[in-house]
């Protein structure tokens, strides 16, 4: 037993140093992101603004953060922001981060982080391909560290999604509170699109609508399931709260817009009343926190929309606009929608809002006319809200007049 104990003793530093030097010769490849997001530590950028695709889809034109930099020549602004990104993920990043500043003399001025009402769907929350294990585990154990161990880790599963393609596809899908089905059901009817692909991981976004048919399921799959205050990203959007607070770093929350007249259309009052009680969730899980919040959520028509959730360029503009006006409120731009914790007005037009902290009502920037031929979800909402039978919601969508 001795010699054993003895030989294990000798074998177990010997193993480590071949990896260290394994490693330092086949290093594990680091995600561009979070190589990104180290440059911009060290670089100490006065503001760090996380995202989804939210932020830069469709891929080459200018980014939401782009544009608050040109508002905010004299700081800097560090992107990080990948297709899928959520809370869950940006809190490992928010670790990093602390860790960081606890380290070395540097504290960005602000964080800023969307708030993406589409990621608490089981779409999107339960997919395998949306965990980031692997970045999270990076993140924690840090570039050094996972370039040198990382490919042995990853070869005994340390890297796998804790949710299997079987328990994703088996999650139920709710309308309100009735089930309609189960994540399988949807994503073989829908028949999802591939955006973006890293390895083996794909990124489901559609890039035109689906047929006709299917977009109120599209839209039932994407926002209509129940939030409630355990949700996990809703736990890991109090803990970034607790941890920026804790740090003394501002931090800038926003809900991301959404095209709600195309769920007027298609599913009617029921839209709005679902995403609202969601969206209240949230609001007023922040208010508890004396946390403000830019809820963006229902400040754009459909045509500055692409899809549910991504914006033509000038939407993003808008976006960048209320997020700098909460930057440097001395800048010349249009008024904000800031969510105050002071504020205790309900949404007359939204009866599911109750209770819900008020809102200034921005004034999006101008746009040009998008002509529906080049926007295919403006084309099908209006040829939807034509047809004899109609669709059940209040406001339909109109492309904008030539």
């Amino acid at each position: 037993m001795k010699s054993f104990l003895v030989k294990l003793a000798i074998l177990i530093p010997l193993l480590f140093l071949l990896q260290v030097v394994a490693g330092s010769l086949y290093p594990m490849e680091i995600p561009a992101e979070v190589l990104q997001f180290q440059q911009q530590l060290e670089s100490e950028v006065d503001v760090l603004y996380f995202g989804d695709s939210t932020v830069w889809h469709p891929r080459g034109s200018q980014t939401t953060p782009q544009m608050v930099q040109e508002y905010l020549p004299a700081r800097t602004v560090g992107e990080i922001s990948h297709a899928a990104y959520h809370l869950d993920l940006y809190l490992a990043y928010i670790q990093a981060l602390v860790r960081y500043t606890a380290a070395h003399d540097y504290r960005p001025e602000w964080v800023i982080i969307p708030i993406n009402m589409h990621s608490f769907s089981p779409e999107w929350d339960q997919r395998p391909e949306y965990q980031f294990t692997e970045e999270k585990r990076i993140l924690n154990q840090g570039i050094t560290w996972s370039r040198l161990f990382g490919r042995p880790l990853k070869i005994f599963g340390d890297y796998d999604s804790p949710i299997t393609r079987e328990e994703y596809r088996s999650t139920t899908v709710y309308s309100d509170t009735v089930a309609v089905g189960t994540v399988a059901d949807f994503e073989d009817a829908l028949g999802n699109s591939q955006l973006e692909e890293k390895e083996d991981a794909q990124f489901v976004y559609y890039q035109t609508l689906p047929e006709e048919g299917m977009v109120e399921n599209m839209l039932v799959y994407y926002y209509m399931t129940p939030l409630t205050v355990e949700h996990q990203k809703l736990q890991s959007m109090l803990q970034i709260v607790s941890l920026l607070q804790d740090a003394e770093i501002g931090l800038l929350f926003y809900i991301t817009p959404v095209d709600t007249e195309l769920g007027d259309v298609y599913l009617g009052e029921s839209f709005r009343r679902r995403f609202s009680a969601n969206k209240t969730v949230v609001l007023d899980l922040l208010a508890e926190q004396n946390v403000p919040v830019l809820d963006l959520s229902y400040d754009l028509e459909a045509f500055y929309f692409s899809d549910t959730e991504h914006l033509q360029q000038e939407g993003k503009r808008y976006i960048a606009e209320q997020l700098v006006a909460q930057i440097d409120p001395n800048l010349p731009l249009e008024q904000n929608n800031m969510v105050t914790t002071s504020d205790n007005t309900s949404d007359p037009d939204n009866p599911a809002t109750a209770g819900v902290t008020a809102t200034v009502t921005a004034t999006p920037s101008p746009i040009p006319t998008v002509d529906a031929a080049t926007n295919p979800l403006l084309a099908t909402a209006a040829a939807r809200a034509t047809q004899a039978a109609g669709g059940n919601g209040e406001r339909t969508p109109t492309p904008p007049a030539p």
